[in-house]
């Protein structure tokens, strides 16, 4: 997943929040994937659309396309195994050694 790392360091670089709330309501997350204005044909963004910080505003960058399921896969399993429900606050940062991304449960 390195370009969707870049893209996360990118956006916290650039002032994006690491505190992120997570989101269940399904209307709202495709809401905010709708408004994050992807230019490309496959998108990440930063904050991630199932978070209330997401949508309009988030660090959008086109990546490349098997690259979106993994991260879909992370989210989802960072949320099932931390019990992030909605709601739940978690922290983002990104590994130095690895550039990978990891996140903790704040709570």
């Amino acid at each position: 997943m390195p370009k969707v790392c870049d893209n996360i360091a990118r956006a916290i670089k650039g002032g994006k929040p690491t505190r992120l709330h997570r989101i269940t309501d399904r209307k709202a997350i495709n809401k905010n994937a709708r408004v994050a204005e992807c230019t490309g044909k496959k998108c990440t963004q930063y904050p991630f659309a199932t978070t209330r910080e997401g949508g309009k505003g988030a660090f959008v960058k086109s990546v490349p396309t098997d690259e979106i399921p993994f991260q879909k896969y992370i989210l989802t399993h960072f949320y099932r195994n931390e019990n992030v429900g909605n709601g739940g606050c978690f922290n983002v940062k990104l590994d130095q050694s690895t550039r990978r991304p990891t996140s903790t449960l704040v709570g």
